[in-house]
């Protein structure tokens, strides 16, 4: 029985979801840097299921152009970026170092110490996590020397200032875990995704002025992006013939996985190829036209 649809992070064959018509599905695109050398495919993409938003792309990383070894990374959807003509997927901003040290990815492995440890990879600070550290060392601080009055006060001062200090102190480190989310709420995810390595918005940035601003694509950038739509309602309720496609992917065998996988990238060879073979029909019939 597959798990994953119980999971919060989901891979989206194996998920309730699909991306919304219209939008691009990245999903067997090149991954090329900024020079245009190329890092690897999109073979899949991960889903927060609670938020309904697209969060990672795996990435099989290619050997060929950046000499990168053969395996699986994590890369956050807000260092893409869609090429502005071709179905290319850009990471302007990654270098082979920090792809370099990655951890490989792992499906039935998506913790928040494998987030943390694929953001850390790009740079990002563990802010979250020495936030909650922090609060540990104030709760210690309290029997600190920190704490206690001048010498020169008398005994009995002494003891007063003392309580009062530590009753403060104690006030202080409580108000601190109050203000800081308990690592797997919903405020804990909501700090965490919270940050331009998540806003797949960017993901469209070179390609803004092919998407209409529409009621449902106004807001924030955190609003807008790569959204899904659920292919069943409530109730496990089969809605029509993409549902079903929906529920078939996500109890695919592994081998069938692997083929699916392989149509997408012939799918989208094809399609670069016919792009391709277009652009220099084109190029020719102008020649002989200015001929």
């Amino acid at each position: 029985m597959d798990e994953m649809k119980h999971r919060r992070l989901q891979e989206l064959d194996r998920s309730d979801f699909e991306i919304t018509k219209g939008e691009p599905d990245i999903r067997g695109w090149d991954v090329r840097n900024d020079a245009g050398l190329k890092i690897g495919e999109v073979e899949e993409l991960i889903v927060d299921a609670q938020q309904k938003k697209i969060r990672y792309m795996v990435v099989d990383l290619d050997h060929r152009d950046l000499k990168l070894p053969d395996r699986k990374v994590l890369v956050p959807i807000g260092l893409a970026e869609l090429h502005k003509e071709d179905d290319d997927v850009l990471l302007p901003a990654v270098t082979v170092d920090q792809l370099s040290i990655l951890p490989d990815y792992d499906g039935d492995n998506l913790t928040d110490e494998t987030e943390q440890q694929v953001c850390t990879a790009f740079g990002r600070s563990q802010s979250v996590a020495r936030n909650i550290v922090g609060a540990t060392t104030s709760e210690e601080a309290t029997d600190n020397d920190t704490f206690r009055p001048e010498r020169h006060v008398n005994e009995r001062k002494e003891e007063a200032n003392t309580t009062r200090l530590k009753e403060e102190a104690s006030d202080t480190v409580k108000a601190s875990k109050t203000e800081i989310p308990a690592i797997g709420s919903a405020e804990y995810y909501g700090n965490f995704y919270q940050h331009a390595f998540f806003n797949d918005y960017n993901l469209y940035k070179n390609r803004q002025q092919d998407r209409s601003l529409t009621q449902e694509t106004k807001g924030s950038d955190y609003e807008r992006g790569l959204r899904l739509w659920e292919l069943r309602h409530e109730g496990d309720t089969l809605t029509d013939d993409a549902s079903a496609t929906g529920r078939r992917n996500r109890d695919l065998s592994d081998e069938s996985r692997k083929e699916l996988i392989q149509n997408r990238r012939r799918d989208y060879e094809e399609r670069r190829s016919k792009k391709k073979s277009s652009i220099i029909q084109r190029i020719n019939d102008e020649g002989l036209q200015e001929a």
